[in-house]
């Protein structure tokens, strides 16, 4: 039997423990399986909320991809400026051109994906030292060259893919998570339903279909399932 997805397993769950709470109430073994599907309930809602680390991972992600581009937009425009500015020499002027056409050629590449971006940087990297006499030449503010800035961006364009390879192992680590999560839910809820049945059977203040009633929805999400 295959386990219900996530979002299945929390209307099972929130089925059994808000529509028919008093129903299970009712068992002599309410005491053994409440609290442990309520702490699944809890699991269950965190995974769908996210793992603080998951989520520590993607601030991290859209601060880092934010230098970056403000490192890339500053990099186009003061390329660009030397460019178009009249009074800049031929050479500073071929300089600025090289280095917009080898670190940020075209300002839409700023709006690509996080793994283009670290690509990119990781491919460009040694531009940096071919173009060092040009990029020394153009100054940028506090006493520094364009070097500065464009290493910056290069290194956050590296910090990037270093993220994303820490948010793939979160989601790995999640989803084995979740898989044996799946497998403990289940097996309380089969442990519950054997429960209830030996208990139908032996006090008669349960109705006949006190099973079919409590497990309806359980049933409903699982409808190859053999009862």
């Amino acid at each position: 039997m295959n386990p219900p997805g996530l979002d299945a397993l929390r209307v099972v769950l929130d089925d059994l423990l808000e529509a028919h709470l008093e129903d299970l109430q009712k068992l002599r073994t309410a005491d053994l399986y409440l609290p442990t599907l309520r702490e699944d309930r809890a699991r269950l809602l965190a995974l769908q909320q996210g793992q603080p680390e998951d989520q520590s991972v993607l601030h991290d992600l859209d601060e880092t991809d934010r230098d970056h581009d403000d490192f890339g937009w500053a990099i186009w425009h003061i390329c660009e400026a030397h460019r178009r500015c009249p009074l800049i020499s031929d050479k500073t002027r071929q300089a600025a051109r090289l280095i917009q056409a080898a670190f940020v050629p075209e300002i839409s590449e700023l709006r690509d994906h996080y793994a283009q971006e670290a690509a990119r940087a990781q491919a460009r990297r040694p531009e940096v030292e071919r173009l060092g006499q040009a990029l020394a030449m153009i100054p940028v503010a506090d006493g520094q060259t364009l070097k500065t800035w464009v290493e910056g961006f290069l290194d956050k364009g590296t910090s990037l893919g270093e993220l994303l390879r820490q948010r793939e192992e979160v989601r790995q680590a999640t989803h084995m998570t979740l898989r044996r999560l799946r497998r403990q839910v289940m097996s309380t809820l089969e442990d519950l339903r054997t429960a209830v049945r030996l208990e139908v059977k032996r006090n008669p203040e349960l109705d006949p279909d006190f099973e079919t009633r409590v497990f309806s929805t359980l049933d409903q999400h699982l409808p190859n399932r053999n009862a």
